[in-house]
């Protein structure tokens, strides 16, 4: 378990343990889903060009899916380092805590609500 330290976000050594944990698990499941949609595109495409239209398509979208999936895990990883380094749950634009239930809800957010809807509106 990484070593977790009080500095000022508000959040209690318990909350942090249980996000932490979500953040493993998710990242773990999308690694496992990761690895099966590569072996999939692997598999390549069938050659009689008229049956690859549709494996085409199927494939974009999973490499749509894959792309959304990397991006996922890159932000669990960027997460769970802030928990280890005690910076979890700190807005990056005003400094302030990041709302447990916001956390709760998108463990990996960067910025408290009031900053995230700031920003959404300019």
């Amino acid at each position: 378990m990484a070593h977790i330290e009080d500095k000022g976000n508000g959040l209690d050594k318990n909350q942090i343990k249980e996000i932490e944990a979500r953040l493993k698990m998710r990242h773990k499941e999308l690694k496992g889903e990761l690895d099966r949609l590569r072996k999939e595109l692997s598999e390549g495409v069938p050659q009689n060009f008229k049956d690859a239209l549709p494996y085409k398509e199927e494939e974009e979208v999973t490499e749509d899916i894959d792309r959304m999936e990397e991006e996922e895990i890159l932000q669990i990883e960027e997460a769970l380092q802030r928990i280890s380094d005690g910076t979890f749950g700190v807005c990056r634009e005003c400094g302030k805590k990041i709302n447990i239930e916001r956390l709760k809800a998108l463990p990996y957010s960067l910025e408290c609500i009031e900053c995230k809807e700031k920003k959404e509106r300019s």
